[in-house]
């Protein structure tokens, strides 16, 4: 009698549409309310605005036209 080979086989399990869809709002939700936490603290509002300009001005350069 000829042997079989026994396979193994990996399965990896994906969470259900519904699972991950949970899983997307809720992200979504944490993301938000840390935006308003953001949003009403003024000296960090300041320093990010700040930030953004700065960045602007590396990408665009100095002699930026407004």
């Amino acid at each position: 009698m000829a042997s079989k080979k026994s396979s193994s086989k990996v399965t990896i399990l994906r969470p259900a549409k519904s699972e991950e869809r949970r899983w997307e709002i809720e992200s979504a939700i944490s993301t938000l309310k840390r935006a308003d936490e953001i949003r009403n603290n003024p000296s960090l509002m300041r320093d990010v605005k700040k930030s953004i300009i700065d960045l602007e001005k590396s990408i665009m350069g100095t002699n930026k036209k407004k």
